[in-house]
């Protein structure tokens, strides 16, 4: 048997010896001209725009509508009944499932001013920000409620990074609320005129009707009550204490102690409600402590033990690290921040930079241990440095792949840059 080259490896070894001769015969030019074109694809490289992750097409969007905290679960149902409507005029949505509010056990607890609904799509010969553009404008006709659109995975992905559903999270950090919500709104207000910026929001803190209770220390003391001794019998009165439980058959009930909601709701009855002390004598809780109404946030939300408020915003039609660079820009010149209040942003921004630091490191790392590879393999370092001369050429190769694949750089790209250079050596 006979065994060699087919015609067509022969033709290409003829066409690749018809390139390489003249080549070798010109060294000093061919070495410049690449080097020039080696310089010029890193030079392009800060032009380049940035993402943590390639865009998703999942098939299905994950779309939620906040209402005022304190809305009733009647009036969320009918906010969400008007948005799955809307929703489902858009030709590509097929169907609709919705959730209003999460329970209180749940990992990602919501009030009943929340709604989320999964819409599954068909395929269509629109993209998927012309879709999503169509969804956000039907939407936007819901007064007082705040759209945030994006996809299961990639929102799960978001909140996991940052703590909310959205690519960028501009967090507020300081100590005193009433600063940090003013503040937020001027940081929402810069933020909208940055080009790339949609589902604008500021993280949900209003004023709420609350009971003030502040116990006279000097008078419970004359009675034999602490402060502590005042705030149980109210904690038990007005929230509730489990005081035994329900076995029914593998499920467990508990079983609360507490006064019913009208009497809870009303000040007078809050005011006389009656207070045992140690003596066995029981006198109103407004003898001992002063109790009014007055409004306080619906939560506070800490950080890194520091008090916090979010702006938060997806990106459409721009590139995420231009975006975050424009708002970076902006917030700084324009938004003064008192003494003890400070910006950081999050999401999506702060993993793709986070990421990207680790793989240049692991990437310098392998260039070496490629290198060492190579020197054992041929025993001769001016041979395994002419290996990898071949991965400048591969990176010029790969910076045009990526312009014309759109021109963004992802984790995505930079994993394959590093698998590009083993392959090429």
């Amino acid at each position: 048997m006979e065994e060699g080259d087919s015609r067509f490896v022969r033709w290409l070894k003829r066409q690749n010896e018809r390139i390489l001769r003249p080549a070798l015969e010109r060294p000093t030019k061919v070495i410049a001209a690449a080097a020039l074109l080696f310089l010029a694809a890193i030079s392009t490289v800060p032009f380049m725009g940035t993402e943590f992750l390639p865009p998703f097409n999942e098939g299905s969007l994950t779309i939620t509508l906040q209402a005022q905290p304190g809305t009733s679960l009647e009036e969320s149902d009918k906010i969400g009944r008007v948005a799955e409507q809307l929703v489902l005029s858009v030709p590509e949505v097929v169907t609709v499932g919705r959730r209003t509010g999460r329970a209180e056990l749940d990992e990602h607890a919501e009030g009943v001013h929340f709604n989320e609904i999964e819409a599954l799509l068909k395929p269509s010969e629109r993209s998927r920000e012309e879709i999503l553009n169509d969804i956000r404008s039907n939407l936007s006709g819901i007064p007082g409620v705040v759209v945030n659109t994006g996809q299961p995975i990639s929102h799960r992905l978001d909140h996991l990074l940052s703590g909310v559903r959205a690519q960028i999270a501009v967090k507020l950090f300081g100590p005193d609320l009433p600063v940090l919500r003013s503040k937020a709104e001027e940081i929402r207000n810069v933020m909208s005129g940055v080009q790339g910026v949609t589902d604008l929001s500021v993280e949900k803190q209003v004023l709420i009707p609350q009971l003030r209770i502040v116990v006279n220390r000097e008078e419970a003391a004359r009675y034999g009550l602490s402060p502590g001794d005042v705030a149980e019998e109210l904690e038990t009165m007005l929230y509730g204490s489990v005081a035994s439980q329900v076995l029914d058959g593998q499920r467990t009930f508990d079983v609360v102690l507490r006064l019913k909601e009208e009497a809870r709701n009303n000040l007078d009855v809050v005011r006389n409600l009656l207070i045992e002390t140690h003596a066995g004598v029981k006198i109103p809780v407004s003898q001992v402590a002063e109790i009014q109404p007055a409004s306080g946030p619906n939560q506070i939300l800490r950080e890194n033990v520091q008090r916090r408020i979010v702006v938060q915003a997806n990106v459409s039609g721009r590139d995420l690290g231009s975006t975050v660079a424009d708002i970076q820009q902006r917030v700084a010149a324009q938004v003064q921040m008192p003494e003890g209040y400070f910006v950081e942003y999050g999401g999506q921004f702060e993993a793709q930079q986070s990421a990207s630091r680790l793989l240049l490191l692991l990437g310098i790392g392998s260039l070496i241990a490629m290198l060492v590879v190579l020197y054992k393999g041929l025993n001769d370092w001016n041979a395994a440095l002419q290996v990898m001369a071949n991965i400048p050429l591969a990176f010029i190769g790969g910076v045009i792949a990526i312009f014309v694949t759109g021109g963004t750089l992802s984790v995505a790209s930079l994993v394959g840059f590093i698998s590009l250079t083993g392959i090429t050596a």
